[in-house]
């Protein structure tokens, strides 16, 4: 898995990364990826469109004029970047901590847990993923048809937060997951190896 953490910010409103704190969790990742000897890059909508390809573009400009959720396309950027780069995705309002690296020495394919009292289990999360150049071309492909088919459903135009979860989020990854085999594969619980902020932005559309 290449040694690389890979962070995103999309700004879809007027805020910028320090309204959301994420100004000092990224310097913290930055400082941790020099400390380490990985490499760190710090995303934008330039960067990632650089790296679409045309079927990419095609949901790409779908979503920029879907009003139901305009965080569909920051999620689907993550899965890109890693498919295209490879190494490690973090969400902005996640902290290292010092058993970090022994979480990521584990390798590829990384999948984050977090265990949902009232149902009693693990269930797996987008926060911290990593996988090997490549390894989500069918992910990416699984989102596209989740958002035609699920975008003919007029419900999802009252549950903009459940549309989006649905055909780019964590329960979009969930299935693919369980599709894939991969429920047992290198899972963690998240919070024996990172800091969870949950300053999660999509909370304020």
């Amino acid at each position: 898995m290449n040694q690389h953490i890979h962070q995103i910010f999309l700004p879809i409103t007027d805020k910028t990364m320090a309204d959301y704190g994420y100004d000092v969790n990224h310097a913290l990742w930055k400082e941790w990826a020099d400390e380490n000897g990985w490499g760190y890059t710090l995303h934008d909508w330039d960067s990632i469109e650089k790296l679409k390809t045309s079927v990419d573009k095609e949901y790409s400009s779908k979503v920029k004029s879907d009003k139901r959720s305009p965080f569909i396309d920051v999620d689907w950027g993550k899965y890109i970047v890693l498919n295209t780069l490879g190494g490690v995705y973090v969400d902005l309002d996640v902290r290292p901590t010092s058993k970090s690296l022994e979480y990521f020495e584990r390798g590829a394919p990384l999948i984050s847990t977090w265990y949902n009292p009232r149902k009693q289990k693990y269930r797996t999360n987008t926060q911290v993923i990593g996988f090997n150049k490549g390894d989500l071309n069918d992910l990416l492909v699984y989102c596209y048809k989740e958002y035609d088919v699920k975008s003919q459903i007029k419900i999802y135009d009252k549950w903009r937060s459940r549309f989006y979860f649905q055909v780019a989020g964590p329960k979009c990854f969930h299935r693919w997951v369980k599709i894939k085999g991969l429920e047992k594969s290198k899972h963690f619980d998240f919070n024996d190896f990172f800091i969870d902020e949950e300053s999660t932005a999509w909370l304020g559309q």
